[in-house]
This record gives C-alpha cells, sequence and structure tokens, in this order.
C-alpha cells in the first residue's frame, strides 16, 4: 500500500488523521507524514489501518477495488500496491 491509497482509503473510511491515529495508536504528525510520502507504512501500521477500516465496513475486497482504480487512473503506476 503507498501513502496516496492510504489516504484516499482514511477518506472514503470518512475517518480525520486525528481519529485514524487514535484507531491506530500514532501521532496525528506520523499520519500525515504517511499520506505525504515522507514515512513509510510499516507491516504493523497496515495491519492497524486495516482493521481501523473493517471496523468501518470496509472490506479487503473494496481495499483491492480502489487500489485498482487508482493504478488504472496513473496508468502504470507500480506503487500502488
Amino acid at each position: 500500500m503507498n501513502h496516496v491509497l492510504f489516504k484516499h482509503l482514511r477518506q472514503v473510511a470518512d475517518l480525520t488523521q486525528s481519529e485514524l491515529s487514535v484507531k491506530v495508536g500514532c501521532e496525528q504528525s506520523l499520519i500525515a507524514k504517511i499520506e505525504n510520502g515522507t514515512k513509510p507504512i510499516t507491516r504493523k501500521m497496515e495491519s492497524r489501518f486495516q482493521l481501523a477500516l473493517k471496523e468501518k465496513g470496509i472490506s479487503g475486497e473494496e481495499v483491492i477495488l480502489l487500489q485498482q482504480i487508482l493504478s488504472s487512473k496513473k496508468g502504470t503506476d507500480k506503487n500502488v500496491t
């Protein structure tokens, strides 16, 4: 998952950066850094993020669908994985 997908999913989940930071147990500033691409998304963060999405009713299939949509908009951009 890259920072663009991360941000779009947070927005689809209707979560602010602050709300997400509480759910995943980190500072809001880390969410901002992930979203602007200055900090990588660790596996641990991605797992916590996926749990937060699941709590908001967003399935793994929906995550994959959004990933495919974003990939098609960027052509063959392989960073949306």
